[in-house]
């Protein structure tokens, strides 16, 4: 981590507390599928919104999404027909780890101004605890 932040942050450089991210590759969902996606984060929340299938062709959308204390997940074919939707407890307990998780694309974001508390349990371990509701992570 000490690596990361020495290369993420620039001294002097201004400190984002969200960042947009755009990737594309292959999934798995049943078969490979090829797949673009944009995801915004900001502190706590994020939302990714994906489109796969073969070739140009990219009928699956899927948004998956996280706000302090609420996470859901849908699917739709073409843009309109639902297939997935997802968001109960567990699916918000499930996209607040992964909204702490990618917190390191943003690392303004790790700051103790945004309550996140750092300690260290050895020279080499270091501990970032933050509340990303309904979790403590």
């Amino acid at each position: 981590m000490r690596r990361y932040l020495a290369h993420a942050l620039v001294e002097g450089g201004e400190l984002h507390d969200g960042v947009e991210l755009r990737m594309s590759g292959r999934i798995k969902v049943g078969p490979w599928l090829a797949f673009s996606a944009t995801q915004r984060l900001t502190g706590n929340a994020f939302e990714w919104r994906a489109r796969a299938g073969i070739g140009p062709v990219r009928p699956l959308h899927v948004v998956d999404r996280y706000a302090p204390g609420s996470g859901a997940t849908d699917g739709r074919l073409f843009g309109r027909w639902s297939f997935l939707h997802a968001d109960d407890e567990n699916t918000a307990r499930a996209a607040a780890g992964r909204a702490a998780a990618e917190r390191m694309w943003a690392p303004g974001s790790l700051l103790p101004r945004h309550g996140v508390s750092w300690r260290a349990e050895s020279v080499e371990h270091v501990v970032a605890t933050l509340s990303v509701p309904p979790e403590r992570v």
